[in-house]
């Protein structure tokens, strides 16, 4: 499906991923933020779910999981929260889930008291390093999901 994205939405990625993936003809991988993340240069705030709804799918893992996939969500979920360590601004609720915009998920998910509609504001607006990381464990712990 992501290899789908790349030709049929005309999608462009950073170059230096895909360089980096073109070799093994995995440039699809560039449209996953658990790839390109260690590309990004420059400072960026990302929502993300830690257990992307989007990025199981493609993998053939659906919610509800099972003894055997629970395994590779809870995987994802631990590939999340590696890869955005160095993201200037995030907002990372653990949840099982993927769009945030055209929902109630932009204002309604709180993560230590903070929504990310304010977590952006504190990022763009204010210039503060605002990281906010669901740090409790478990599949959909965050209340709002």
């Amino acid at each position: 499906m992501a290899k789908a994205l790349l030709s049929n939405w005309n999608v462009r990625c950073d170059d230096s991923c895909v360089a980096h993936y073109a070799a093994a003809a995995e440039e699809w991988r560039c449209f996953h933020s658990q790839y390109c993340y260690s590309f990004v240069d420059h400072p960026l705030f990302s929502h993300e779910f830690q257990m992307d709804s989007a990025n199981l799918n493609y993998d053939g893992v659906s919610y509800p999981f099972n003894q055997n996939t629970l395994p590779f969500a809870e995987q994802l979920q631990k590939t999340m929260l590696a890869v955005t360590a160095n993201v200037s601004g995030l907002f990372l609720p653990s949840c099982v889930r993927h769009e945030v915009e055209d929902s109630d998920a932009f204002s309604s998910f709180y993560i230590d008291g903070v929504n990310n509609a304010a977590a952006i504001g504190q990022w763009f607006f204010e210039g503060v390093a605002s990281r906010h990381v669901d740090s409790c464990a478990g599949v959909n712990c965050n209340k709002n999901c």
